[in-house]
């Protein structure tokens, strides 16, 4: 061998002038011998290798790496394709060569040249930027979800912090950036419990009917409120909040009757002249019948005519 090749890095190595028809099959043969046991990590059956660590090269390595690196060389040169070897650990150069040894045979098929190694790298700059892009995002919500659950400490979500820190979360995210808050509806549920609490696509309400063909109405003048201390200006004198619990959970069952009652009748729409409250308003919604309040006297006597 004639001549001194100088790379960027200024280290010499021996002169070797390639040939279209370089072989470096036994090259990588030899650089995958040379490599120590628990670095056989690629296989030529199934194409496994391994991008951990720099590996020394040794006294046959030494041999073997320049002639690759030349070959390497004239494949930039001859097909276009990425250089890899430049000095790089020898897993490089054996994924390197296996790369050469693949594209030897996609000539003979009549393929491109360098097709495969320009393939492989848009593929691995795709996953790079894929895994960046994901590692960003986690690394992201993980702050968001940090930031949601001290603000949300309180006492009335203490025991259900971490999923009302996840709501806040996603619907933050779903405004992909803007900040019109107005764009969330929060819609509250009396008789309900905060761990029910959900979040989903769209617009929700507490949905009645709005049209009804064939109505068959029900006209009266009935208390459909619950509230008995406030409308009768009662007082009530217990020893504990659960005694006071145990009250409203008795009205609420004597409401609950009262609305059964109605709907037994076969009505569809039901017009009260006084106020109804939210609980029987929701019976009435999930029975499919249309419930309107406070209906002036001028309005029923219509419906009675």
């Amino acid at each position: 061998m004639s001549g001194i090749v100088e790379d960027e890095k200024k280290t010499k190595w021996p002169a070797i002038k390639p040939k279209r028809n370089i072989n470096i099959t036994p090259l990588k043969s030899a650089h995958l011998f040379s490599l120590p046991e628990s670095a056989r990590v690629l296989n030529e059956t199934i194409g496994r290798f391994s991008l951990n660590g720099k590996l020394g090269l040794s006294p046959l390595q030494k041999m073997t790496a320049p002639m690759m690196v030349l070959a390497n060389i004239w494949d930039e040169d001859e097909c276009g394709g990425r250089l890899l070897v430049q000095l790089a650990p020898s897993n490089w150069g054996i994924l390197d060569a296996q790369f050469n040894t693949d594209e030897a045979k996609t000539d003979d098929r009549g393929g491109s040249s360098g097709l495969l190694r320009n393939s492989t790298g848009m593929a691995a700059e795709c996953a790079r930027n894929a895994l960046l892009l994901r590692v960003m995002e986690e690394k992201f919500e993980t702050d968001l979800m940090k930031i949601a659950m001290t603000t949300l400490s309180s006492k009335i979500l203490s025991q259900d912090k971490e999923l009302f820190a996840t709501l806040a979360v996603d619907a933050v995210m779903r405004l992909k950036g803007s900040t019109n808050l107005e764009s969330n509806q929060i819609i509250k549920n009396p008789g309900c419990f905060l761990k029910d609490s959900f979040l989903d696509e769209g617009k929700l309400a507490l949905v009645k009917p709005k049209h009804i063909e064939n109505a068959k109405i029900l006209v009266a003048n009935t208390a459909m409120d619950t509230d008995k201390v406030k409308i009768y200006g009662a007082h009530v004198h217990v020893d504990s909040m659960a005694r006071i619990a145990q009250i409203e959970g008795g009205e609420k069952e004597k409401m609950k009757e009262k609305v059964q009652k109605i709907i037994s009748l076969g009505i569809n729409c039901f017009i009260n002249r006084q106020l109804i409250c939210n609980f029987p308003e929701e019976l009435f919604a999930d029975a499919g019948i249309l419930a309107i309040k406070h209906a002036d006297i001028d309005g029923i006597e219509r419906f009675v005519l």
